[in-house]
């Protein structure tokens, strides 16, 4: 936010003299009413010749008009204003927390301030979403979002079925099924995803990867039986696999009742494994252990 302050001085020396000037016409005639000589003469001190007329009398002094100078403090400047849109949210997953969320339609737009108070406004609008999970913002309007998410949905789409085809040429290809079944997930397409899984054994049995990307799939869909089975499997083909024990840890924590015992124990696992977000995921589990102890 950028303020300005503009300070006018003005001389207020004319108000200054009108006013002096009608207080001391009032003392003037005060003054010419007692002393009708004073006034005659314009300084006359102590007068020491005992004779004189103007004995007894002292030296008037009219008070002087000062040059008087007033202030007025002015604050004014800019600042960005966000606002909602009017556009709907868009459904798609954030690039920047990975999850899928909604995609919130925003505006930013420049106002003349005065005192702090939006007057007028001084720029077009921008458009832009964010992320109501993290609070990305992204420089897209709303509608341009979403033509974009169609867009990437119609080639994932085309995509997963030129890997499907790819596996049924070659059903043993783990690396072939781990990315068929990672972009059925981004789709939301957790059945398919599964389903593929089901239709390429030999693929899925062979690689802990593949594992984790089904139980991770399971996850998603709150099968946390399914999922702790499958994460169990990768990690029993690979004890220092991280991911398997980070989402492992988070299965644990999101079960009926919490398993806080075993996802601590998982979540210090993939620390060791250096897993990103292991720690964070340690301390959650940790403090709710405590917490349910006391």
């Amino acid at each position: 936010m950028l303020e300005i302050t503009l300070i006018l001085t003005f001389s207020a020396s004319s108000l200054s003299l009108r006013a002096e000037g009608r207080r001391t016409g009032r003392r003037n005639q005060m003054i010419h009413r007692e002393h009708p000589i004073a006034v005659r003469r314009e300084a006359v001190r102590h007068v020491k010749f005992s004779n004189s007329p103007w004995r007894g009398y002292r030296e008037i002094v009219l008070p002087r008009s000062r040059l008087r100078r007033g202030f007025i403090f002015i604050f004014f400047g800019s600042r960005g204003i966000v606002s909602n849109d009017s556009a709907a949210p868009v459904k798609q997953r954030c690039p920047r927390c990975g999850r899928e969320t909604e995609m919130v339609a925003k505006r930013y737009r420049n106002w003349f301030t005065l005192f702090f108070i939006p007057v007028f406004p001084i720029s077009a609008p921008r458009k832009f979403i964010q992320c109501v999970n993290c609070g990305a913002q992204f420089p897209l309007a709303a509608d341009a979002a979403r033509a974009v998410a169609q867009a990437s949905d119609a080639q994932q789409t085309q995509q997963a079925i030129g890997l499907y085809n790819s596996l049924r040429s070659s059903p043993a290809n783990s690396i072939t099924l781990n990315q068929l079944m990672m972009l059925y997930a981004s789709l939301k397409e957790y059945d398919q995803a599964i389903s593929a899984a089901a239709d390429f054994p030999q693929a899925l049995n062979a690689s802990e990867q593949c594992m984790t990307t089904l139980a991770r799939v399971y996850l998603a869909q709150n099968k946390f039986a399914e999922a702790l089975q499958w994460f169990g499997a990768a990690i029993e083909r690979n004890p220092h696999l991280g991911e398997a024990h980070y989402y492992k840890g988070v299965a644990h924590m999101l079960t009926e009742p919490p398993d806080l015992t075993q996802a601590v124990a998982s979540a210090r696992a993939a620390r060791n494994a250096g897993y990103p977000g292991a720690d964070e995921l340690l301390q959650q589990a940790q403090e709710k252990a405590r917490a349910a102890e006391g």
